[in-house]
């Protein structure tokens, strides 16, 4: 009875918000000139710390003998109810700030020209790569879910390319206090965020880092993410900027993620190399730079590509998760494009690798594709894929605009592309998913490139 009606305390508290937020909204002109950078505060807070509150108290135990199933029970009422808060009050607060661009169209014409076509070129993929597969795909299917991850990365790149806002230090101190406060997790709950990992590489260290995060391959990227943002824009105090470094790269090493180890490895050799190409120096100096640079991306993408140092590692045979067998990703991949083979146009639609048809093909260890172009083209089929494509195209255009931010957005854009070989950084069929942190993280990036403005303009 308790239960019930703390339950029904809290959804009417959800409605409330919502009714009030959306009269809020009629007002809403004022936040985009007075109190942008609460609200992306706000925004950052739901999108990280939220969901980490929520896993906080879910009560999960990463050391159960079948870790998959254990996952799928754990979650309590509490951590229910603080998900769902979580995210219904993004959304609202996501809605509520597209509507007061639309209600003032001066700042939506003030948005330069090439971040307006990121914008639509980041909407058409996120919304219609889902919404099309989903209608035309081979089993087509709506869950309400679809439409979070468009509502979310629209209000946010909104927000972003708002010049009274400080988007990328805020996304840097919110990442450090998600993975401080998942450090620190460790001591006091370990079963809460360390997994059993018997395959990992730390000698004597036969676990792996998740944090207050769904996975430790979203703990590992955001740590790396967090760690670009520490040395592009450093703290002004020496020793804590050097205790955010201790703190991520920490993080990025304990969550044991081959792919985000090389990937940051790259990203950290092509910011350095293009900070320094944009300096005065010899040139046979800056030419050894671009060829050490070039060699080293080269190197990791042969390495990730065809499914990464996790497959050489174990010679193409089973992987563990949690101590279970992990069958071969080519046989996912065989998967992939023999459902892109049924249905080329639209694919199988967004369901595809869900419980339910992991269950249908024998792979309940496939929660995804575990490559970006094969997961794209298997639930979108070439639609999703000419999508994509375009929106990238986009991305590497506007990262490669000449901004004091363009050495950290290569590095970014690079550090996701490598890590694309292995995960469907991408996918965009929940607002709240890590891969859906990750690719925020790097769209906070390429906003604060997009908006930047040359004095000569």
């Amino acid at each position: 009875m308790i239960t019930i009606i703390l339950i029904g305390v809290v959804y009417l508290a959800l409605m409330m918000g919502a009714v009030a937020l959306i009269f809020g909204g009629l007002q809403i002109h004022r936040i985009g000139r007075e109190k942008s950078q609460r609200v992306w505060v706000a925004l950052l807070v739901l999108v990280y710390l939220v969901p980490a509150l929520s896993i906080l108290v879910s009560g999960r135990n990463l050391r159960a003998a079948v870790l998959l199933e254990d996952l799928a029970v754990s979650a309590g009422v509490v951590s229910g109810l603080v998900a769902k808060a979580g995210y219904y009050g993004l959304l609202v607060l996501c809605v509520v700030l597209i509507l007061s661009r639309i209600l003032d169209g001066k700042r939506w014409a003030a948005v330069p020209r090439h971040a307006q076509w990121l914008m639509v070129t980041m909407f058409a993929y996120v919304a219609g790569a889902t919404l099309l597969s989903g209608t035309f795909g081979t089993r087509p299917t709506f869950t309400p879910s679809y439409v979070g991850a468009p509502i979310l990365f629209s209000a946010a790149l909104l927000l972003a390319l708002d010049p009274t806002v400080d988007a990328l230090k805020c996304l840097r101190n919110v990442l450090l206090v998600l993975v401080a406060a998942s450090l620190a997790t460790a001591v006091v709950l370990p079963t809460l965020v360390l997994e059993t990992y018997a395959v990992g590489l730390i000698p004597g260290f036969p676990l792996r880092f998740w944090g207050l995060t769904p996975h430790a391959n979203t703990m590992g990227p955001l740590a790396a993410f967090a760690l670009l943002l520490f040395i592009s824009i450093p703290l002004s105090a020496r020793w804590k900027q050097a205790a955010a470094l201790a703190i991520c790269f920490a993080a990025l090493i304990l969550a044991q993620s081959k792919t985000t180890w090389v990937a940051a490895f790259v990203a950290l050799v092509v910011y350095f190399s293009a900070r320094n190409l944009e300096t005065p120096q010899d040139g046979l100096l800056r030419w050894a730079k671009v060829a050490l640079a070039s060699a080293a991306f080269c190197l990791a993408a042969i390495v990730v590509a065809g499914g990464g140092l996790e497959m050489l590692a174990s010679n193409a045979q089973g992987r563990a998760f949690g101590g279970g067998e992990f069958s071969g990703r080519s046989n996912i991949w065989d998967v992939a494009i023999g459902e892109w083979k049924r249905n080329p146009l639209f694919g199988y639609g967004p369901s595809i690798w869900s419980p339910e048809y992991r269950a249908r093909i024998g792979m309940n260890f496939a929660f995804h594709a575990h490559n970006q172009f094969y997961q794209t083209l298997s639930e979108a089929g070439v639609v999703g894929v000419a999508l994509l494509a375009t929106y990238l195209l986009t991305i590497l255009l506007t990262v490669c605009r000449s901004t004091p931010l363009r050495p950290l957005a290569l590095a970014a854009l690079c550090f996701v592309l490598i890590r694309s070989f292995s995960e469907p950084t991408f996918r965009v069929t929940s607002a709240l998913t890590g891969d859906a942190m990750v690719h925020f993280a790097l769209l906070c990036v390429v906003a604060a490139v997009a908006r930047y403005k040359p004095a000569r303009e």
